[in-house]
């Protein structure tokens, strides 16, 4: 059975980038680009999800520079109790308000892979 990591990411560079950088015998990654398709996976995915990574901000900004994506966080929490979830904003303090909401860690978006490899190497053996 393969490790399930949703990525919930506007960018779809992003996307690819993960697909290429995990073994695909190993990892399926599931993909949502705005908030519609983030609720639609919530609400379709079985519990079975490991890794969450999310962004902030996905298509369109609030009005008080809040992340778009901070309602998704217990969400999140809620379907998928034992995933762990990793905010990857571009912006560091959308990575601080998804941390204080409940995500157990942050990587700026342009470095989010190393530290994504280095715990799946880590936790799950992959490589």
């Amino acid at each position: 059975m393969k490790l399930k990591i949703l990525l919930i990411e506007d960018q779809r560079a992003i996307h690819e980038m993960l697909r290429i950088a995990t073994p695909r015998t190993q990892v399926e990654v599931i993909s949502a680009y705005n908030m519609a398709e983030s609720l639609a996976a919530i609400k379709r995915e079985r519990a079975d999800i490991k890794y969450i990574l999310l962004d902030g901000t996905l298509t369109n900004p609030q009005e008080d520079g809040s992340p778009e994506t901070t309602p998704l966080v217990p969400l999140l929490k809620k379907k998928f109790p034992q995933a762990t979830i990793m905010a990857i904003s571009g912006k560091p303090e959308h990575n601080d308000i998804l941390v204080e909401a409940g995500c157990h860690s942050s990587s700026p978006k342009e470095d989010f892979l190393i530290p994504l490899l280095n715990l799946l190497a880590e936790k799950e053996g992959i490589k």
